[in-house]
């Protein structure tokens, strides 16, 4: 019998490019690369307005599969629309 995997970690924890937990890999390059919180909220906060974009012009349309349940689960809901700084610098760290 294989191995089995556990995908949480290996999909949701793992640095695919250095093979190690995200949270260990975001320290060696903070010590490495010092970025200011002020900067990483902004790229972070560019990065939802791409996103919203994106979904708003239907981009990815042909990518995603609309999941039938309870709710009809067919774009990320989680995105920031013309949100503002403030909610994303009030987010505690991750690591």
């Amino acid at each position: 019998m294989g191995n089995s995997v556990d995908c949480m970690h290996r999909d949701g924890a793992m640095c695919s490019l250095s093979d190690m937990l995200m949270g260990a890999t975001a320290e060696i390059l903070a010590s490495e690369h010092p970025i200011s919180r002020q900067k990483q909220d902004e790229y972070a906060l560019n990065s939802h307005r791409k996103t919203v974009a994106a979904t708003e012009s239907e981009a990815f349309a042909a990518q995603v599969l609309a999941v039938h349940r309870v709710m009809l689960f067919d774009m990320d809901k989680c995105n920031i629309s013309g949100g503002a700084i403030a909610l994303l610098s009030c987010q505690p760290e991750s690591y």
